[in-house]
């Protein structure tokens, strides 16, 4: 449950980010959404997931750019000095597969959490993967 908190946690971020200072465009790293704006503000996101690859609860969490992603705005013109894409997708992934976790989830800029039964990274295209009910 809190894999699939995480990927809530980053998709309410992603549209805070793109409506308020990326332009249009997302975060690309977790450091970017966790970077406050350079006028003063909260970060878009937690602290417990600042950095790409932080272990929460037994998954390992990460954000990247998504499938096809183009630059939107450079770190010149976003209010925190990050630069923004037209994609992004986030994983969660079990640290150890069977100990800490057994599904992997993952999400984009659709806002859809996918989940699969291997606990295997999720690609970008969602490759193999279900959508959450």
């Amino acid at each position: 449950a809190s894999a699939i908190g995480s990927m809530r946690a980053v998709n309410s971020s992603q549209v805070t980010y793109a409506a308020s200072c990326g332009g249009g465009g997302y975060a690309v790293s977790l450091t970017d959404l966790a970077t406050a704006p350079t006028a003063g503000g909260d970060p878009f996101i937690s602290p417990d997931l600042a950095t790409n690859g932080v272990v929460k609860s037994g998954y390992n969490v990460a954000l990247a750019q998504g499938a096809n992603s183009q630059p939107v705005l450079t770190s010149a013109n976003t209010c925190n000095a990050t630069n923004s894409f037209s994609t992004y997708h986030a994983t969660a992934t079990p640290a150890t597969v069977g100990q800490t976790g057994t599904r992997a989830f993952a999400t984009n800029n659709s806002g859809t959490i996918y989940q699969n039964f291997t606990g295997m990274p999720i690609d970008n295209g969602m490759t193999g993967a279900q959508i959450l009910q």
